[in-house]
This record gives structure tokens, sequence and C-alpha cells, in this order.
């Protein structure tokens, strides 16, 4: 019996080992998770590095002119000077592009490539709807390695966070957030959404293969005691 269950587990994990590779890893980071206070200190929301470094596995870097991604709370959003009550599309939290002045950027990078599929964006603003040191547009350029492999420019609206998708195709390693004078050039940015490649075909065949050496080792042994 301990034989039959053998071969039964060897085969289903072969069978699992196979179809792995047309298998997406498909996510979305709300942000929602991460604690940051509710009171923006000076006017600068938080450094996602300091409140939860490499969240969701990736690398959230600042451009030039020493911007960053600040954690911003739908509370902190909604205090005297902002004024703003239409609710964040995940809950409680948004990332905004701190510090953004002009040629600024932020970037997004993982050790391991990605698809990005799109997120939620829109300008700050004051009373929901005007825009408060807002920028007008955002570029978006995707690279792999040095390599830029697609660029997208959108418009940016006062009111709700909206999804834009993504236009840029491929695998990249690298985001590149470039936002347009405006009033401003602060953004918000909400449900990141992408996709994590799947693992190669042949770490996959790799794997299969040291998978049935051990099943084969295994099952020699217990003949040579019987």
């Amino acid at each position: 019996m301990r034989t039959k269950s053998l071969k039964l587990f060897l085969a289903l994990a072969l069978g699992v080992i196979i179809c792995l590779p047309g298998v997406a890893l498909a996510a979305i980071l709300t942000f929602d998770g991460i604690s940051a206070s509710d009171t923006v200190v000076g006017g600068l929301a938080p450094d996602i590095n300091s409140l939860s470094p490499n969240y969701g596995g990736f690398s959230w870097t600042g451009g030039v002119q020493g911007g960053y991604w600040g954690v911003l709370t739908k509370a902190s959003y909604a205090q005297p000077g902002y004024n703003n009550q239409l609710p964040f599309p995940s809950g409680t939290n948004a990332l905004i592009n701190e510090k953004g002045q002009i040629g600024s950027s932020l970037n997004i990078i993982s050790g391991t490539p990605y698809v990005y599929n799109g997120a939620h964006f829109a300008p700050r603003t004051v009373n929901d709807y005007t825009p408060f040191y807002g920028a007008s547009q955002l570029t978006i350029n995707g690279y792999l390695g040095q390599s830029l492999l697609g660029s997208q420019t959108f418009s940016l609206s006062g009111g709700p966070l909206i999804y834009v998708p993504s236009t840029i195709t491929g695998v990249i390693d690298r985001l590149e957030f470039v936002p347009i004078l405006g009033g401003g050039y602060y953004f918000l940015m909400d449900n990141f959404n992408f996709t994590a490649v799947p693992v190669p075909p042949s770490v996959l065949l790799l794997g299969s293969g040291i998978l049935g050496m051990v099943g084969l080792g295994w099952s020699r042994r217990r003949k040579a005691r019987s």
C-alpha cells in the first residue's frame, strides 16, 4: 500500500510540475497592511521603506530630487487642509510621491521580473476634486535591465482614484514614474496590480528529475530491505 501511495504522490507531483509553467501568479498590493500614522508630521507622509521595507517583494526607490514613496492614510488625507472625504479604492492607505517636484521620479524595482497590469491614480486634491499641488499627467516607463520596453502617459483629474490599465507589454523589472507639471507634481497610487513571471520550464524540468530520482531511490531501498 505504501508503494502505491508513493507512486500516486509522484504522479500527482509530476503533473503539478508540468502544469506550473502556465500558471500566472497575479497579485494586487493595496498598502492597507502597512501601519502608518493618521497624523502627517510636518506635512509629509512617512517613507514606505521606514514602515515596511521591501513591501510586496519590491524595492520602492526614489529618483532624482530626493522624492520618495510616502504612505498616506485615508484619515490623514481628510484632515483640515485637505478635507477629502472620498475613500481610497481598497480601504485605508494609498501611496503619494512625497517631495514631488520638477524633474522628480520614483521607481518600483524587483529582482524577479514581472508584468505590470495597472493601478489606481489621481492627483493630490483638496475638497476631493480640486487639484492641490497635483500633477496634471503621469508618465510610466517600463524597463528590463537598462532597456526601455514601453511607456505610457495619461492625464490625472480630481476626484476618486481611477484605475488605469497598463499599456506596457512584456516582462519588466523596473517601473519609473515621472509626474508632469500641473498645479504641482504630486500624485496618489493605490492597488498596484502585477503578475509575477512563472518559473522557467527548464527549472521545473530539473525539479521533476530530482523528484523522480528521490522516488526511485526510495523504491530501491524498499526492495533491498524486503
